[in-house]
């Protein structure tokens, strides 16, 4: 949907005496920019608020709502711009809630550097490196222009603040602090210090603030990682988040410890593709925030980086939500002479009745085929003193080793990378141990790491061994040994090793360094849960589609219980391939692909389902346009297809099709519809149970069909005996589900020699 502002509107708003958006035309900005409408929002267009200059650099903003009398501050920085400050509600007993303060940001903060290697700087925010260079408020309603002294106040339905600013790729001698140099309103800047002129047009209506960005770059700049959208709230407030995506469906609900880490090393719990997200407390949950996005694709890039929307576990008292937009391993260039426009809405709700999280996982949503279960958790790093949150023993780099977030390259200026050190109390006797509380016990298959080598010559080295450990009735039991760990100089990788399928809560990576130095970035725990179904088609031999063979060298074993992540163009992957007409390669004739698993006896089959990969055509790959599922006893007849489901594709990123596909069968087909040239796939996944060998017909199990079978059938069918569990499988003759008078008619015609069953 386009807003866009002609002049043929302005003269229908003039001769309609419509002053509002036609004065806020004169002085706003915006004259066109692309939105969405977030599903099941509300947003207020008018609310009577009262506008007070309580002191010469801030304002507060007060409505009186059905819960009270909410308060809204808006304070100068340091630096001269002015941030949304505090969000308070005095209810109807007098007492005081303290939503946020303004201790961290609201709007907008971007990492930014001048080429794609860094190093990147803040601006904005908190995060000083801009500058102001007006600000003026206006009555929304009327167009007029608003001046208040110290002291004074006015009453509107409508604010809105206009505020230009310059933002500033600043000289900053201490990158790491996260704090640009440019903090003083006082200090002088240069044109060529610019790098984009921002006008912000803030829309206060009571318990509402809707904020519209205006951006154009001056200057050609890299991005890494930046917020357009951020919502800190006290705990008290908000220990849950309800992530929401662009068509209204809940994500998932971020649970947050009830008192989090005051190092502020608590997980991210990023990797959410909200464009919503609702807040909101346990003991308080009658009061809410409803923070959105409305423009897609500035505001978030499509959210196609992997950090996502986020709820920090900030520190023990405050969480954080942020909407991001680009990537710290491969930064964005936003060239010169490029115009972004985002709008983002914060709105307080009151619900008497309050909100419940409506999914409360007991461990974090995992991406990728096998479930990363270190993914958001808690993790100890050894330490060779007491107090190992305090700041003098603090690491060079501190990167988050459970967000999913694995950097490709080298930043010194951020915490993209944790290093273990000679030189600092993180190691014991020469080595550095990461201790993984999973929350719970899991059987561990696969262990990754993510290391960097040499970093110019800094005695940055690889590990001389890595292994891990499983805590098994309190003691260290090994998982595994880490073999191959590249020596080159220079480079981002991944080891990995597989695991004994040992059952523990907590796993523990110990890194024996071999240099001054050792680079890590994340950590991958792959298990399952020790409770869950088996997967009968583990080792089972299948069969394949079209030349009977997969294509080329991506000839992956589909039923050896290991799926996959990453793309690698070997026998990682099998390949269904249609093109051309060459019989002696293609697998995938007419673009259908199928494999048949002998599951070697008779099963009950629970459901079905299958990793494959997406890499939205390069090489010819494309994601299956869809899988079916058929059963089958003897490999010949089939039961009707049922279908799996599978969440939107990602470029490069695995993921399940999968189903419930309940029947009894020995034979399992899975075809693959391919979109494209190729198909990828690495792993069929079977779950079940063995099922009793019967034959269809014999109801009594003696060894015949006859009219004691029949008779058996028919009083089931009239109510005067039920057949058990055992006796409904040969019973159903018809395979339909059910036991009924087709099924009688059919073995009372075997009986008397019209029908043949089986």
């Amino acid at each position: 949907m386009k807003r866009t502002l002609t002049t043929l509107l302005c003269l229908v708003m003039l001769f309609t005496a419509m002053p509002m958006v036609f004065a806020a035309s004169d002085y706003w900005g915006f004259d066109d920019y692309e939105v969405f409408e977030n599903p099941e929002t509300d947003e207020l267009t008018s609310y009577p608020t009262t506008v007070k200059r309580t002191e010469d650099a801030k304002y507060s903003f007060v409505s009186e709502l059905d819960s009270g009398t909410m308060t809204i501050t808006f304070k100068e920085m340091a630096w001269g711009t002015y941030n949304l400050w505090e969000w308070s509600l005095k209810d109807k007993s007098g007492t005081n809630h303290v939503f946020l303060t303004g201790g961290t940001d609201l709007e907008y903060v971007y990492r930014t550097s001048k080429n794609a290697g860094g190093p990147m700087y803040f601006t904005g925010g908190n995060h000083g490196n801009e500058a102001l260079v007006s600000l003026e408020f206006y009555n929304g309603e009327t167009g007029e222009k608003i001046e208040l002294a110290k002291g004074e106040s006015i009453n509107v339905n409508v604010l809105h603040i206009i505020e230009k600013t310059n933002l500033l790729y600043f000289p900053d001698v201490n990158p790491a602090d996260s704090i640009g140099d440019y903090i003083n309103k006082n200090q002088t800047y240069t044109e060529s210090d610019i790098f984009a002129n921002v006008t912000r047009k803030y829309t206060i209506t009571g318990p509402q603030v809707r904020l519209n960005v205006d951006y154009k770059y001056v200057m050609d700049v890299y991005h890494g990682v930046s917020y357009t959208c951020m919502f800190p709230i006290a705990k008290k407030y908000g220990l849950y988040a309800d992530m929401i995506d662009k068509d209204g469906n809940l994500v998932k609900t971020v649970v947050t410890a009830d008192v989090g880490k005051a190092d502020y090393s608590g997980p991210m719990n990023s990797g959410n593709k909200a464009t919503r997200a609702i807040l909101y407390g346990k003991n308080f949950s009658q009061y809410q925030f409803d923070v959105h996005i409305n423009t897609y694709e500035d505001s978030l890039e499509s959210q196609k980086n992997s950090f996502l929307t986020a709820f920090w576990d900030m520190n023990t008292t405050q969480n954080k939500l942020y909407f991001s937009k680009c990537d710290n391993s491969t930064l964005v260039k936003y060239p010169k002479g490029k115009e972004v426009h985002t709008e983002c809405v914060w709105r307080f709700l009151y619900d008497a009745d309050g909100r419940t999280p409506t999914e409360a996982p007991d461990k974090p949503d995992n991406e990728g085929p096998q479930d990363n279960l270190a993914r958001g958790r808690d993790y100890i790093i050894s330490v060779t003193n007491d107090d190992p949150g305090a700041p003098e023993y603090n690491t060079y780099y501190a990167a988050d080793l459970t967000d999913g977030i694995a950097a490709t390259e080298f930043n010194a200026s951020n915490n993209s990378w944790f290093a273990f050190s000679a030189y600092k109390p993180n190691i014991v006797n020469g080595v550095g141990t990461v201790t993984v509380d999973l929350g719970g016990q899991y059987k561990i298959t696969k262990l990754r790491a993510h290391l960097f080598n040499n970093v110019a010559g800094m005695g940055v080295k690889p590990p001389k061994s890595v292994s891990a450990y499983g805590i098994v009735d309190g003691k260290e039991v090994k998982l595994c040994d880490f073999e191959s760990i590249p020596s080159d100089d220079a480079i981002a990788y991944w080891i990995s090793a597989e695991s004994d399928s040992i059952v523990t809560d907590k796993v523990i990576f110990k890194f024996t360094l071999d240099g001054a130095f050792m680079y890590l970035n994340e950590i991958e725990i792959h298990g399952e849960d020790p409770n869950s179904p088996d997967n009968i088609a583990l080792g089972k031999e299948y069969t394949v589609s079209g030349c009977g063979a997969p294509y080329g060298q991506f000839s992956a074993n589909l039923t050896d219980g290991k799926a996959t992540t990453s793309i690698t163009y070997d026998d990682n992957w099998f390949a269904f391939y249609n093109n051309g007409s060459d019989n002696s390669v293609i697998s995938a004739p007419n673009g259908i692909g199928s494999i048949v698993i002998d599951l070697g006896g008779y099963y009950s089959i629970d459901s079905v389902r299958v990793n494959t990969l997406d890499l939205k055509g390069d090489s010819g790959i494309k994601a299956p346009a869809g899988m079916k599922v058929y059963l089958s006893d003897d490999g010949e007849s089939w039961s009707e297809a049922t279908a799996l489901t599978s969440p939107v594709p990602e470029k490069n990123v695995a993921y399940y099709y999968e189903g419930k596909v309940k029947g009894n069968a020995r034979y399992v087909k899975v075809e693959v519809t391919l979109n494209g040239v190729l198909a990828f796939i690495n792993e069929i996944e079977v779950f079940g149970s063995e099922a009793p060998e019967y034959t269809l017909g014999d109801v009594n199990s003696d060894g015949a069909i006859n009219q004691y079978d029949y008779l058996l059938v028919k009083r089931h069918y009239f109510g005067t005996r039920y057949l058990t569990d055992n006796e409904m499988l040969p019973a159903d003759v018809n395979s339909d589900g059910a036991v009924n008078q087709y099924d009688y008619i059919l073995i009372k015609r075997h009986y008397f020699g019209t029908y043949v069953i089986g």
